[in-house]
C-alpha cells in the first residue's frame, strides 16, 4: 500500500505540471508510465490520444498512436477504437510495418475486406522481397475474387502478379 500511495502522489505531481503546461510531452509521457503501471486503462487511452494529438515528432506521433491502438485492443477490447488508432498511425507513417501488419489481422477478423484489399496493396507497395509482393498480390485477387465478387478487379491483380512472375501457377490458374 505504500508503494501505492507513492504512485498516487507521483501521478498527483504530475497532474499539476499538467496544469500548468497542458502540451508538455515529458509531463504526459511520465503520466502515461504511472497509470500504465496502476493499470487505470481508462485514464491510459485518454492520456497518450492527448500525447500524440500534440506530438510533434512523426516517429514518436505513430508510435504513441500504435501503443494506443494495442491498449484499446488489449485492455479495452475495442476493436473499432484500435482501427482507428493504427490509421492515425499510419497518417503519421503512411509505411509502418506494425500499424500496417496489425490492420491486416484487424480488417480480417472483422471481414473488412475493401480496407484489407488497401492495406495489402500498400505492403505490396512498400515490400523490396518479390515473393512477399507476390505473395500479397494473390491475396488481393482471391479476396475481390472470391469476397468481393468483382472478376475485373481480380484479374488486374492477378495480371500484376505475372507481370512480376509470368509462369506463377496461382495466378494462371486464377484467371
Amino acid at each position: 500500500s505504500e508503494h501505492l500511495s507513492h504512485l498516487e502522489y507521483a501521478i498527483h505531481s504530475v497532474q499539476q505540471a499538467l496544469r500548468i503546461d497542458p502540451a508538455h510531452t515529458g509531463a504526459l509521457a511520465g503520466i502515461a508510465d504511472l497509470q500504465r503501471k496502476r493499470g487505470s486503462w481508462g485514464e491510459l487511452v485518454e492520456t497518450l490520444q492527448r500525447h500524440a494529438a500534440i506530438e510533434p515528432d512523426a516517429q514518436k506521433k505513430t508510435e504513441l498512436y500504435i501503443q494506443l491502438a494495442e491498449l484499446l485492443e488489449r485492455q479495452m477490447n475495442d476493436i473499432g477504437g484500435a482501427i482507428n488508432a493504427y490509421q492515425q498511425a499510419l497518417r503519421s507513417d503512411d509505411a509502418s510495418p506494425t500499424a500496417l501488419a496489425a490492420l491486416d489481422q484487424l480488417y480480417r477478423r472483422t471481414e473488412q475486406w475493401e480496407p484489407l484489399i488497401r492495406v495489402l496493396t500498400k505492403r505490396a507497395d512498400t515490400s523490396t522481397d518479390d515473393q512477399e509482393i507476390i505473395k500479397y498480390r494473390i491475396e488481393i485477387g482471391t479476396i475481390w475474387d472470391v469476397r468481393l465478387y468483382d472478376a475485373g478487379q481480380a484479374i488486374t491483380a492477378f495480371q500484376k502478379v505475372l507481370d512480376l512472375d509470368p509462369s506463377n501457377v496461382s495466378a494462371l490458374r486464377a484467371l
